[in-house]
């Protein structure tokens, strides 16, 4: 295609290409040798079979086994949670799967239907009956709205599957901590993988636009992060900024309720419950996250893997791809950081204020 080859005019598109094809591999490599010296450094190397770590939300009892030479206590499900699993899988993971590929493909037909109309408008373009169409900056902002709306699609989809991988994958009833990380993780990478990557598929090889693929590119890149910094900071530092003031106002009692409170120790404890210490506290997201009972780190690797297949599959389309998931990653590095120090820290009980003045939470 004569349009498709005229966009990639520069022979530096192949040689970073080309430099892609050999970073990658290297950076895993390196990755790996900076892990295993890490768990060295850590005194972790040599932990005695992490896999058979027991899963603290299965229901599977631990049983007398010989393994290794040795009896040992494992996690091992029966015939009939096996059987279950089994038809936990035909019957409710599958079925969820087939509805959100089926979700991709519907907003990614209404994708193709919204970016055709956008192509079609003559008052978008400057030139518009040339072989090389121009837009204007109508036009272009118009792309831009396009870009983020597929980002936003894919942003709530990602959202929406993680809560339902998580839900199947509890149902699962896994022994091992390490089974329940590792099905988790194959569930929400084949996923994203596909709801990320399948609309810049379709404006590279079918399209054959590699100016849309790499502004599409951009546009996943940058506004799924600001959305996640959104989600993260901005919000839980508007909503405890809420609720320092709706502390100030309750602490703020009258001569008259003073006296009234002495007067009726029945209603002391009401005044303990909205006394500022006392308050519950609403920060959204961000606490949940900090004090949800459940945790894994199949989520977070989850979208550090589809970042890094943005770079490689589809850095040569848009070079400053790398640059600017790094800059992005450094930003969320100190979210992450402002996220842990600041909404952790609770009220000090009595025995922290008479000693050290270290957070009961820590």
């Amino acid at each position: 295609d004569q349009e498709f080859d005229d966009q990639y005019d520069h022979p530096l598109m192949f040689a970073y290409a080309f430099f892609i094809m050999l970073w990658a591999p290297i950076f895993l490599c390196k990755w790996g040798r900076k892990q295993d010296e890490l768990a060295h450094l850590w005194h972790v190397d040599k932990k005695d079979k992490p896999d058979q770590t027991p899963n603290p939300y299965a229901n599977t009892l631990p049983r007398l086994v010989f393994a290794d030479g040795t009896w040992q206590y494992r996690s091992n499900p029966t015939k009939s949670q096996k059987k279950f699993r089994l038809y936990h899988l035909i019957g409710r993971t599958i079925p969820v799967f087939i509805l959100a590929f089926g979700a991709v493909f519907g907003y990614l037909l209404g994708l193709t239907y919204l970016d055709d109309f956008v192509d079609d408008q003559k008052v978008l373009h400057t030139k518009f009956d040339t072989p090389q169409q121009e837009r204007n900056w109508y036009g272009t902002f118009a792309l831009f709205g396009v870009g983020g709306l597929h980002t936003i699609m894919i942003y709530v989809l990602n959202k929406l599957f993680r809560r339902a991988a998580i839900g199947l994958t509890w149902a699962e009833n896994q022994a091992t901590h390490v089974k329940f990380e590792r099905s988790l993780a194959i569930k929400l990478v084949i996923f994203m993988f596909v709801n990320t990557n399948f609309g810049l598929f379709y404006f590279a090889f079918w399209k054959k636009d590699v100016d849309k693929t790499a502004m599409h590119l951009a546009s996943i890149v940058v506004v799924t992060q600001v959305l996640k910094c959104l989600g993260e900071f901005v919000v839980p530092k508007v909503t405890s900024k809420s609720s320092k003031k709706l502390k100030k106002k309750s602490s703020k009692v009258t001569p008259a309720e003073a006296a009234h409170e002495m007067a009726s120790p029945t209603d002391s404890n009401e005044a303990q419950r909205i006394a500022p210490g006392n308050m519950p506290e609403t920060f959204g997201q961000s606490r949940m996250e900090v004090d949800a009972k459940f945790s894994s780190t199949a989520c977070d690797f989850s979208d550090i893997i589809i970042q890094f297949g943005l770079i490689t599959f589809w850095g040569s389309v848009w070079p400053l791809t790398a640059f600017v998931v790094y800059l992005l990653n450094l930003v969320q590095v100190n979210i992450d950081v402002w996220k842990y120090c600041c909404l952790l820290y609770t009220s000090p009980s009595p025995r922290d204020q008479r000693g050290s003045r270290m957070p009961s939470s820590a």
